[in-house]
C-alpha cells in the first residue's frame, strides 16, 4: 500500500469521527411541557435534570424526565449534554435507582410517544431526533 496514503488514514478517522459526533450531537432537541415555566436552558441544567440533581423548575414545581430508547438519539444526547457514553448513562441510571433509590425514568421508541408523554404531563421533559411539527410540546433553547 502506498505510505503517502497511509499517513492520511489517521487524519480521515479524526475528521470522519468529529463528523459523526457533530451531526448526531445536532439530532437532539430538547422538549417540554407546555406548562413548564422556563423558555431556555443551560447545557448545566439539561445535565442536572437527566442525573437527578435538579428535581424543581423555577416555580417549584416537579420535574419529570423522560428517555428515548433510540439509541443514536440517546447517544446523541448523552455525549452532548451529559458527556457521557450512551453505556455510561445507562449504567448510571441503574446506580442511581437501585442504590440512591430513585424511580426508573419512563422511555419510549419512538419521537411521537416522548412528545405524546411530555404534552400530557405537567412538568415533563425529555429530548426526540428534531424539531417538533406540533404545538403541543415547546422546544427548549439551549443558553
Amino acid at each position: 500500500m502506498n505510505t503517502r496514503f497511509m499517513k492520511f488514514i489517521p487524519i480521515m478517522i479524526l475528521f470522519f469521527g468529529f463528523m459523526q459526533n457533530y451531526a448526531l450531537g445536532s439530532d437532539c432537541v430538547i422538549i417540554c411541557n407546555k406548562d413548564v415555566p422556563e423558555n431556555s436552558l443551560t447545557a448545566k441544567e439539561i445535565k442536572d435534570i437527566f442525573t437527578w440533581n435538579k428535581k424543581n423548575w423555577e416555580d417549584g414545581s416537579r420535574i419529570t424526565f423522560v428517555l428515548m430508547r433510540n439509541k443514536a438519539v440517546l447517544n446523541a444526547f448523552s455525549r452532548e449534554y451529559l458527556g457521557k457514553t450512551m453505556m455510561q448513562y445507562e449504567m448510571f441510571i441503574k446506580n442511581e435507582v437501585f442504590i440512591d433509590g430513585n424511580k426508573i425514568p419512563k422511555s419510549f421508541k419512538t419521537d411521537e410517544q416522548v412528545i405524546q408523554y411530555v404534552s400530557i404531563t405537567k412538568g415533563s421533559i425529555g429530548f426526540i431526533s428534531k424539531e417538533p411539527d406540533t404545538w403541543l410540546v415547546k422546544p427548549m433553547a439551549i443558553k
